[in-house]
């Protein structure tokens, strides 16, 4: 469990369960816990503080928003991650939720440790994406295009990549870090879409959670590519499916 002190709003109606939640953080860490169990109360506590973690559940009785509206509205461009406590695992529900990119989904009735793992990896990611000085989190939307150079949003502007510059690309699930020499991007595009995007003959997959532009590649075997970009030495491991091409962008004598 990370151990830096945290702010934390659990968004709970039942204010047993939201006790109950309460108790369990406390004793993962000494972080600061707000409890608010309906919309209004949420209003008063954003004037307040601004939350690193939210426990949100989502049928909240008494409240004139569910605890959905309350992040999409309330918090729109919130950049600290959600876990959401409910009893409702209908798809409609789900996909709701999934639009405002939660780290985890807890259905209720769910154990102490269960709730202390989604928690640990909600913070530990939104740690590594928050790096500020190597890692760049942008907001989901498409980039525009050009033959060397696109642009993708960060934060409220466009910034400029070139493709030459473009290391690496590391898969994330959903969306896709985009390794330059000098910066991590985090892109809200999967690694498929992403690299139709980019459409470069030099950035190929090696890999289901790996991407290489092939003029960073200074050596490499039957498993792996060693790839040098800017001050970092990685290797890359090399998928059976995608080896055939890999191996054939290899010039050797």
């Amino acid at each position: 469990m990370v151990n830096v002190k945290l702010n934390i709003l659990i968004i709970e109606d039942d204010l047993i369960i939201a006790e109950n939640i309460k108790e369990y953080i406390e004793e993962f860490g000494n972080h600061q816990i707000y409890i608010a169990k309906d919309y209004r109360a949420c209003k008063e506590i954003k004037e307040k503080v601004k939350p690193d973690l939210f426990l949100v559940d989502i049928k909240l009785e008494g409240s004139e928003k569910d605890g959905i509206d309350i992040m999409s509205n309330l918090f729109p461009k919130n950049q600290s991650p959600i876990i959401y406590i409910s009893t409702l695992v209908d798809l409609e529900t789900r996909d709701k939720a999934k639009k405002t990119n939660p780290a985890a989904y807890l259905v209720k009735p769910f154990s102490q440790k269960q709730l202390e793992v989604a928690i640990d990896f909600a913070i530990t990611h939104a740690n590594k994406n928050q790096q500020i000085e190597k890692n760049i989190v942008i907001d989901h939307c498409p980039f525009i295009s050009e033959p060397d150079y696109f642009y993708v949003k960060v934060k409220d502007k466009y910034e400029k990549i070139s493709k030459a510059n473009i290391v690496a690309l590391q898969s994330q699930g959903t969306y896709t870090d985009i390794i330059t020499t000098t910066a991590t991007i985090t892109h809200y595009l999967n690694m498929k879409v992403l690299l139709e995007r980019i459409n470069s003959k030099n950035i190929l997959r090696c890999h289901n959670s790996y991407a290489v532009n092939v003029h960073y590649i200074s050596s490499f075997d039957s498993d792996s590519l060693y790839v040098v970009g800017g001050k970092d030495i990685r290797s890359l491991p090399i998928g059976n499916t995608f080896k055939g091409e890999i191996m054939d962008k290899m010039p050797r004598l």
